[in-house]
């Protein structure tokens, strides 16, 4: 599975993609959950955009690119993409993303876009909690770690016991 690792590059956070997906499907199912990860540690660190680094990886699933750009258009808050290559950059296109978006070649011209359209976005007292160089963690429920039938299979133990 992908990993989103926060870098930070002066008072904002650089979101960069490592362990590439092998998967070549368009649905892998556990990259798809990233964006989710990414929303959350949004939320919770109070960061109102998204710069994501996608290394120049000439592979990058699928999967994990639609659901990004979904979040980006339910939460209408600056997203940034850096270091598309071809292939991923096909399906920014299959979106119509790179019509409305840019997309950039260093992590250094997507920040300076930041700075002049949204500079109010940058807050670099929110990064004082944040650390830096591990990768986002998927908080998921039990249930969906799991498998149904094994949380059934708990449930009747439960019974069993009372």
């Amino acid at each position: 599975m992908m990993q989103l690792v926060p870098e930070r590059i002066g008072d904002v956070v650089v979101f960069s993609v490592a362990q590439v997906c092998s998967m070549k499907a368009n649905k892998c199912g556990e990259c798809g959950d990233l964006p989710m990860g990414l929303h959350n540690w949004m939320l919770a660190h109070d960061v109102e955009y998204a710069i994501v680094d996608l290394q120049d990886e000439k592979e990058v699933c699928e999967d994990f690119l639609v659901e990004v750009i979904q979040l980006k258009k339910r939460l209408r808050k600056p997203f940034y993409f850096v270091g598309v290559m071809e292939r991923p950059q096909k399906v920014f296109d299959d979106y119509d993303y790179t019509v409305k978006s840019p997309i950039f070649g260093t992590p250094e011209q997507a920040i300076s876009q930041l700075e002049r359209s949204h500079s109010a976005l940058i807050k670099k007292e929110q990064l004082a909690a944040v650390e830096f160089g591990h990768p986002l963690v998927l908080n998921r429920s039990r249930a969906s770690i799991r498998g149904e039938g094994e949380v059934e299979a708990d449930a009747e133990e439960t019974e069993d016991e009372e």
